[in-house]
């Protein structure tokens, strides 16, 4: 039976609502999450529903695109599913992209919003600001 990855997902939590989902190991000298952190399926579907509530509220939908730009945070997974389940288009932007390589990849999808991690923002705006579409 072919089912969507939401579809899927819940079917995991029904079935093991206490496991591991995603989840990072602890590491001091990363930027983020210096402790770690492990979400269960449960944990997972919970904030997932936050964050859909959180994209509907603010009128992402069915053919919107969102930049996403947490590095390699267990939340990018979250986001994603969120922004599955409500057809907004993700636009997963690598850490490690130089500011020509962002153009680009603006000028191919024009996303309507950035999210992203906070220290990464000059280069992301630097980005935006050499490419066309974005205001």
């Amino acid at each position: 039976m072919v089912r969507f990855v939401h579809e899927q997902f819940l079917a995991m939590c029904e079935r093991f609502p206490d496991h591991p989902f995603v989840g990072t190991p602890p590491n001091p000298e990363r930027a983020y999450l210096p402790e770690g952190r492990t979400y269960t399926y449960e944990a997972a579907a919970k904030r997932i529903d936050a964050l859909e509530q959180i994209y509907r509220d603010a009128g992402f939908g069915h053919g919107h695109r969102l930049a996403l730009q947490i590095e390699n945070h267990p939340d990018f997974y979250l986001h994603r599913m969120a922004l599955h389940r409500i057809g907004t288009c993700l636009v997963p932007l690598n850490q490690d992209y130089a500011v020509p390589e962002l153009q680009h990849v603006f000028h191919l999808t024009e996303p309507e919003v950035v999210v992203l991690v906070d220290r990464h923002r000059p280069r992301i705006e630097e980005a935006l600001a050499g490419t066309p579409h974005a205001s």
